[in-house]
């Protein structure tokens, strides 16, 4: 999905989850909507990235909008969760 990236590597970010942490290795939808990123399980939307990287943003708007991501960690005390996009 992210033409500009070289096959295994990945593109990372954060995202801020309202509610119970997704466990690690889950596989959520990143969505862009009104130039947001909002971090969907299943059909739910549970929380938002953050400053995304450029990258991040034009792989999205290429993809129509829409991208699979793996948890890679949870940071617990601040609520957050750190994202894998792989290509």
């Amino acid at each position: 999905m992210l033409a500009s990236l070289a096959p295994g590597q990945e593109l990372g970010c954060r995202a801020t989850v309202s509610g119970n942490l997704p466990p690690v290795g889950s596989k959520l939808m990143l969505q862009l909507m009104q130039g947001e990123i909002k971090v969907r399980d299943q059909n739910v939307c549970i929380g938002e990235v953050s400053n995304p990287k450029e990258e991040l943003l034009r792989g999205l708007e290429r993809g129509a909008g829409l991208m699979v991501a793996e948890v890679r960690s949870q940071l617990q005390s601040s609520g957050c969760i750190d994202l894998v996009v792989e290509r």
